[in-house]
């Protein structure tokens, strides 16, 4: 559904995550924070940029963040 709905990135990011809060070992709780892998970076990266793109679009959008309109005759 994430694939047909366009948000693939997003679920697979999402996914991972909560799986490794479901699926935690005694070592990741003895620690409060875990170095990314770098499959996980880039997918975090890609999530980031996935949100700054629809960041900018819906700023985009808004009335007060488009130029201002010429008034020359």
């Amino acid at each position: 559904m994430a694939r047909v709905a366009g948000i693939e990135d997003e679920h697979d990011y999402i996914y991972s995550c909560a799986s490794k809060l479901l699926h935690a070992t005694p070592a990741s709780l003895t620690t409060d924070y875990k170095n990314l892998e770098p499959k996980e970076i880039c997918q975090f990266l890609r999530y980031i940029h996935v949100k700054m793109l629809e960041i900018a679009d819906l700023a985009s959008s808004q009335p007060e963040c488009r130029p201002p309109q010429s008034t020359n005759a």
